[in-house]
């Protein structure tokens, strides 16, 4: 049963698969009670990982050494737009699967799902193009990309992707509704005409997908050109006679070299969040393309199972990315390596604190129980005495309390 079908104009139906006899139906409907179980558990874990992988990130780059450097502004836009997603697209899809497709979200809550959906998922692989982009500039005029790449442009930048992401997905709030089939209910496409159908088709693939996807692609493609050729014109001092001989000043040479590496260890990292994020929404884009044209996957019960599989996978995306960056950044294991080491030492400086605070108190405690004992020997004292307590009692003189201080 997929979410989202092209809609018949005559008869308002969907090409939902159609059960042709009882035994079709038994194994649909244990398909889809066993999905209503394993897909929400398999949410909740991406969810708390993803949720714990994220708000990790936005702290890293929060207390990292420039918070608003170009780089770490477009990362932590991903973050933001993999928060946002894990925040309202899970619960709703959970809450689908849960009701085997019995709640009703009504047009507003099936608008809003697939809204958010494609708006964050187009926010983040836009950033990724823009990421690729900006490093490419760096890659090819590194002496003018310090002026012109500062974190001003970035979120610039960012701005510009979140309002057009904004504004291209406003038909997919339109065209989706809530369709009910039986006693189901169906989040999924409502359309009157091909063109609408078509617009849509364009819209959720192409401009959401594949056109960026090649878009970070080339200029990967012409960063790892970029990165060969100015390996191979580094300029080397040369001696020749007891002179050096060097076709540019060395501020241009260590500048060029500094941008080299760099880019080289962010284009590693480029490459592995946009590979990861085709392997993990490539099937669900390629079901829901098969799903638009009516091309047939299998059985009804074959359908529920892929379909929550792909989903599982697509949405698992949301929760990786911490990971990569992690296993392969140097710079984010560094700056997380320090916050950890932070914590651990602030947590040293407490406890030694608090041990020093109690000794002092059990000190000044003893002198206090001496200087009773001396002036009523006999008497037990020790009766609503705090350990914690630096407070002298009235009947000890001024003089003694200066003595204990």
């Amino acid at each position: 049963m997929m979410h989202e079908t092209k809609a018949n104009f005559s008869s308002n139906s969907t090409h939902d698969p159609v059960m042709t006899d009882d035994n079709d139906t038994a194994e649909f409907m244990l398909a889809l009670h066993t999905a209503s179980i394993a897909f929400p558990v398999v949410m909740c874990i991406i969810w708390i990982v993803g949720l714990f992988g994220n708000i990790t990130v936005i702290y890293v780059i929060k207390t990292h050494r420039s918070p608003f450097s170009c780089p770490n502004i477009l990362f932590l836009n991903l973050a933001v737009s993999d928060l946002l997603f894990l925040v309202i697209c899970l619960p709703l899809y959970s809450a689908l699967y849960i009701s085997e497709f019995t709640i009703e979200l009504g047009d507003f809550g099936c608008k809003l799902l697939f809204y958010v959906l494609y708006v964050t998922l187009g926010a983040g692989i836009f950033t990724m193009v823009t990421i690729s982009a900006f490093r490419y500039f760096v890659i090819k005029l590194p002496l003018k990309s310090s002026k012109h790449l500062t974190g001003a442009h970035a979120l610039f930048s960012t701005s510009l992707i979140w309002l057009f992401v904004f504004a291209i997905n406003i038909p997919i709030a339109l065209f989706h509704g809530e369709y009910h089939q039986g006693d189901k209910i169906l989040c999924t496409i409502l359309v009157d005409n091909d063109s609408e159908f078509h617009l849509l088709i364009f819209l959720m693939t192409g401009i959401d997908f594949f056109i960026p996807i090649f878009l970070t692609g080339l200029f990967s493609i012409l960063m790892i050109i970029e990165v060969k050729k100015n390996r191979q014109l580094i300029p080397t001092a040369k001696r020749n006679g007891g002179n050096l001989e060097c076709p540019c000043d060395h501020a241009s040479r260590r500048s060029i070299r500094n941008k080299t590496g760099e880019t080289s260890r962010l284009l590693i990292v480029v490459l592995a969040v946009t590979l990861v994020f085709v392997f993990c929404w490539g099937p669900t884009q390629i079901l829901f393309l098969c799903s638009a044209n009516g091309v047939s996957i299998g059985s009804p019960k074959d359908i529920i199972i892929i379909t929550m599989i792909t989903y599982c996978i697509a949405f698992a995306n949301s929760a990786v990315n911490p990971f990569i960056y992690h296993f392969m950044s140097k710079e984010f294991k560094k700056s997380l390596r320090k916050i950890i080491c932070r914590g651990k030492e602030a947590r040293k400086e407490i406890s030694i604190e608090y041990s020093m605070v109690s000794h002092d108190s059990l000190v000044i405690n003893s002198r206090i129980k001496r200087q009773w004992e001396r002036r009523s020997p006999g008497k037990d004292i020790s009766i609503g005495m705090s350990t914690r307590s630096t407070s002298v009692s009235p009947r000890v003189s001024r003089d003694e309390r200066v003595s204990f201080a």
